[in-house]
């Protein structure tokens, strides 16, 4: 018996058993495991790459996966199929060829049960090492697709994506929005603008930045289209040309003007006591009256013949205003304009109540 066997086999009572559940159906969650084109965009704990997947996915078939950590140094792993049940079980053996765990086999064993519209994959691995394994079983599966969508589209899987920035800006909240619209699992991870591996996230430093696999985007009107274009889930633009133009022309007008007058200008100001520890500056928030007037008008104006800012339905544009808007309510300023704008109040009532805005309440409060 060689040592590998040897090893196995006087620790097959040490079983490590791991779940993860997936809003896709199994062959689709079978399918990311065992196409080497989809398995590399995912493959390994967060950080590392995977530059060689090669599968001969039948019983008796063998595999070579080699993954490079940031360090640079590779890892190897080989194995064997034992048992191929398309799409409902997998049993294979793992092997590392470096450090000093080569040659220790691991047989791992998955199941793939739907459940309703979720698939539930269930890992029994059994190692000599459960610790060890486990820790990295879970490191790897943190990064597994969650698939909607056909191979071959040019979108990577659904694995967790994760939204960098606090909770209470506004454009962070757009960013999460969108995910949470289009029923795609989300992390929040807080950010320090001066932090410069931040500042490698997003070489402006301002808030948001994202990341899902080896996708990496800055600033939010991006990270809403990706989440709204790379994902199933309910569409979050019109259909029809007029409908797109408006939506694009509200979210252009929101970034390049409203945003400075809603928020720099107005909410920031005001309170800047408790943001920035010194006075308000009264004399930008009085200069800045007119424009706040004006912007105010502009929306009340558009929205008193439609209900959203694009059309019959909820868009990206009203995702990208409606969190500055919420706070513009806040200071007495704005307080004091609404009552004179009911148009804009009805819409502003009508987008935070989407349970998307509960799902993404600052935690001092929505």
């Amino acid at each position: 018996m060689n040592t590998a066997t040897a090893a196995t086999a006087a620790n097959t009572d040490h079983t490590l058993r791991l779940e993860r559940r997936f809003r896709a159906a199994p062959d689709r969650v079978f399918r990311a495991l065992t196409d080497p084109a989809i398995l590399k965009t995912w493959w390994g704990p967060p950080g590392f790459t995977t530059p060689r997947a090669e599968l001969d996915v039948r019983p008796g078939g063998a595999y070579a996966i080699d993954m490079q950590a940031p360090s640079g140094n590779n890892l190897r792993i080989r194995g064997t199929f034992r048992e191929v049940v398309a799409p409902s079980r997998l049993v294979y053996t793992w092997a590392w060829q470096d450090g000093g765990y080569a040659g220790v086999a691991t047989l791992v064993a998955l199941d793939f049960v739907a459940d309703g519209t979720v698939t539930l994959l269930r890992g029994d691995p059994r190692v000599d090492d459960v610790g060890r394994h486990g820790r990295r079983s879970r490191q790897g599966l943190e990064r597994l697709p969650r698939p909607t969508r056909g191979p071959g589209r040019g979108r990577p899987g659904m694995s967790d994506v994760i939204v960098f920035g606090s909770d209470l800006s506004p454009f962070v909240r757009t960013a999460r929005l969108t995910f949470v619209e289009k029923g795609v699992p989300h992390q929040l991870e807080a950010a320090a603008l001066a932090d410069p591996a931040y500042r490698a996230r997003h070489p402006y430093a301002r808030m948001p930045a994202m990341e899902h696999g080896r996708v990496r985007l800055f600033e939010t009107a991006a990270i809403a289209r990706y989440a709204n274009e790379g994902f199933d889930g309910p569409p979050l633009q019109p259909t029809d040309a007029v409908g797109r133009a408006r939506m694009t022309q509200w979210i252009s007008a929101y970034n390049a003007y409203m945003a400075v007058v809603f928020g720099q200008r107005l909410v920031i100001e005001r309170f800047a006591p408790r943001i920035f520890d010194r006075p308000t500056n009264e004399a930008v928030i009085r200069d800045n009256l007119p424009d706040l007037d004006r912007a105010l008008k502009v929306l009340n104006g558009s929205l008193a013949d439609l209900p959203y800012l694009a059309g019959p339905n909820a868009s990206l544009a009203d995702l990208h205003v409606a969190p500055m808007l919420r706070y513009v309510g806040m200071p007495p300023e704005g307080q004091q304009r609404r009552p004179a704008r009911p148009a804009l109040g009805r819409w502003l009532e009508t987008v935070l109540a989407r349970p998307s805005f509960a799902a993404t309440m600052p935690k001092f409060g929505s």
